[in-house]
């Protein structure tokens, strides 16, 4: 259960990037079309599961305090640097999105390849804690589709709230404690 509960959570941090992205289109009067929230969930996931297939296969190489400590290593070393970014005051880069929404494959694609490559990081490291590919590949295609609908049915009382700047500082802490989490349990 705990680590079920620690996949969520990782995967819901490396997924903050694309509530953002679907708020930043709501807030300029722009919606994702449903083809282009389904591809955006199915290769940022299967991105997301060959990423935890590597940490998987690195794992069998792995010394046992890579194994031990490693995955938690880098996932609070990721944290700390979203963390860092943030209060540089350089983490809107992650709100920031393309000027309109993706209308044809080839910019569909090209943005869920993105979105997926941001997810490798985490993936690796998830990987190397032995959580599975697939159980992470399925419960992230849900996370990105309930981001994307859910940034751009909430884009109004985050920009009312000013919430969208502590994104970045949110997912770094989050990270930082599952990878201090993943230490501790190691």
């Amino acid at each position: 259960m705990g680590q079920a509960v620690s996949l969520f959570c990782l995967l819901a941090s490396a997924n903050l990037d694309t509530l953002l992205l679907g708020m930043s289109w709501a807030l300029s009067d722009r919606r994702l079309s449903p083809r282009a929230v389904a591809v955006i969930g199915l290769v940022t996931s299967a991105v997301t599961a060959l990423s935890l297939a590597a940490g998987n296969c690195v794992a069998h190489w792995a010394s046992s305090w890579l194994m031990q400590r490693g995955s938690g290593l880098l996932l609070m070393g990721m944290g700390a640097w979203s963390v860092l970014e943030q209060l540089r005051g350089s983490g809107e880069a992650l709100s920031a999105g393309p000027e309109a929404p993706p209308t044809t494959w080839r910019q569909t694609l090209t943005l869920a390849l993105v979105l997926g490559v941001n997810n490798c990081g985490i993936g690796v490291g998830a990987g190397l804690a032995g959580y599975g590919p697939w159980l992470a590949g399925g419960l992230n295609l849900l996370l990105t589709w309930g981001m994307l609908l859910l940034g751009q049915r909430c884009a109004g009382w985050v920009q009312h709230a000013g919430a969208e700047r502590w994104a970045a500082l949110g997912s770094g802490l989050l990270l930082i404690v599952v990878g201090a989490a993943a230490i501790g349990g190691g």
